[in-house]
């Protein structure tokens, strides 16, 4: 759209200057020196036009000026989005719970339960066992408490009654976990059994208690937590 106006205002202007100049000089001069005067005169007007738009008219920012060529260069950053890092903790196995049944028997005195080597003329059902004579304390009743301060996770025992034939009364195994009953099974015939299966996470005692209703009928009666296993 600059261009044209100027275009324009150089025709009209040179015209008129033109008109004017052969006017004045055309009866003085030749052909050729009134085509030189005009050449002149377009571009006199020419530049006069230029020189007024270059000093009164605002510039965009983008126009080149002093003849040379201006380049504006836009660096643009390339910008790296980073993957969100996933921080995988290694998994590790539960280790099994350690076997603290030795340490759990050694808690009762050996005196308080069958020895070992009377066990075998009673019929004890294997190793870790814990037999009682119930029938020869005055109450028909043993119980054991074990102190265990809240460490151990588990006890696992099977209640089985062994001895000779003859008469038998009806024995009552209990387990007490911090004196609240988790167990309790009574038997009365001999080779009988129960299992039990108690957790102790957070237990401070455990007590193991077996009564029978009837001392006469006891005989050579053992009371047995057979099998035990603890952790």
């Amino acid at each position: 759209m600059d261009v044209a106006v100027d275009v324009f205002v150089v025709a009209v202007v040179g015209f008129a200057a033109a008109l004017a100049l052969g006017m004045v000089v055309g009866r003085r001069r030749s052909q050729e020196t009134r085509v030189l005067i005009l050449l002149l005169a377009l571009l006199g007007v020419a530049g006069l036009v230029h020189g007024v738009r270059v000093a009164y008219l605002p510039t965009s920012p983008n126009t080149p000026t002093g003849g040379g060529a201006t380049t504006s260069a836009t660096r643009t950053v390339p910008t790296t989005s980073a993957a969100p890092t996933t921080s995988t903790a290694p998994t590790t196995e539960q280790a099994p719970a350690r076997d603290r049944t030795a340490d759990f028997i050694a808690l009762v005195p050996a005196d308080q339960y069958v020895p070992a080597d009377e066990m075998k003329d009673h019929g004890a059902p294997g190793p870790n066992t814990l037999g009682a004579y119930a029938c020869r304390p005055e109450s028909s009743k043993v119980a054991w408490t074990y102190p265990l301060g809240g460490t151990y996770t588990s006890f696992h025992a099977v209640a089985v009654p062994t001895g000779h034939p003859g008469k038998m009364p009806t024995v009552t195994f209990t387990v007490y976990a911090d004196d609240t009953p988790v167990f309790t099974v009574a038997l009365d015939e001999l080779g009988k059994s129960a299992p039990t299966d108690v957790s102790l996470t957070n237990v401070q005692s455990l007590r193991l208690e077996v009564a029978v209703d009837a001392r006469d009928k006891c005989n050579t009666l053992v009371a047995n937590w057979s099998g035990i296993t603890v952790t």
